[in-house]
């Protein structure tokens, strides 16, 4: 749609690499997981690259992207400078996320973001059962898969509770109001989802997480996806 917005960044030097639009709450999740900056970090969804400037120096940070616009817009200093002025080193990978994401080791990653999700379509694809396992064994003992779950249309949180309950991972979600001083931010809401609830402790011990609860639906595979049920407008 004509108002759907991928990315901002501030033209304010102090503003510059500060992660801007729905991508407040990512930057403190870094903060406070220990893992998040000891191994290289994905980012299934490009956007504008604005998560690259959660890294740190020397930090590897692997883009999934489907279309080459995205890529093209990102690496457009004209346009973004996130790739080319935040710290880590960026690499990016195009085509089908869950596709690419399955030719990397096991365990390569400490923290899997997945912001294929935000805008009016949703990939069903990368939330079934069988592409979160791809997910999940991508990440390093303790790691964290993280969702952009911010979407005007449908609502994915409950389904990703169905779908932890399912694989038998524990998942929390947070709101996140947009701050009225900062109009470069937005509503977003973000779910994490990890294999042990201990690997979470460092971000849900912070106010406003809540578990994810089995809605009672039927988990999406590969064979089996219902949008009806999380459209907000049918409800």
């Amino acid at each position: 749609s004509s108002d759907l917005v991928h990315g901002i960044q501030s033209l304010d030097p102090k503003q510059r690499h500060t992660p801007l639009a729905y991508y407040a709450m990512p930057n403190d999740m870094f903060k406070r997981l220990p893992i998040a900056h000891k191994l290289p970090f994905a980012v299934v969804g490009m956007g504008a690259g604005t998560l690259q400037c959660l890294a740190v120096k020397h930090q590897l940070v692997d883009f999934y992207e489907i279309n080459p616009m995205a890529r093209d817009i990102a690496q457009n200093p004209d346009l973004f400078t996130y790739l080319s002025e935040c710290p880590g080193k960026s690499e990016i990978f195009m085509g089908d996320g869950r596709i690419r994401i399955a030719e990397q080791p096991s365990g390569k990653y400490g923290v899997i973001i997945m912001d294929a999700f935000s805008s009016d379509a949703i990939p069903n694809h990368l939330l079934t059962k069988e592409a979160i396992r791809i997910y999940l064994d991508k990440l390093a003992p303790a790691g964290v898969l993280v969702f952009n779950a911010s979407n005007r249309h449908i609502d994915i949180v409950p389904l990703l509770g169905t779908q932890a309950k399912a694989l038998g991972v524990h998942a929390y979600g947070r709101f996140v109001p947009a701050p009225k001083e900062n109009p470069l931010l937005f509503n977003a809401y973000w779910v994490v989802m990890a294999k042990s609830k201990n690997d979470l402790k460092p971000l849900i011990d912070a106010k406003g997480w809540a578990e994810l609860k089995d809605d009672g639906a039927t988990p999406w595979t590969d064979q089996y996806v219902n949008l009806l049920p999380y459209f907000k407008i049918l409800r």
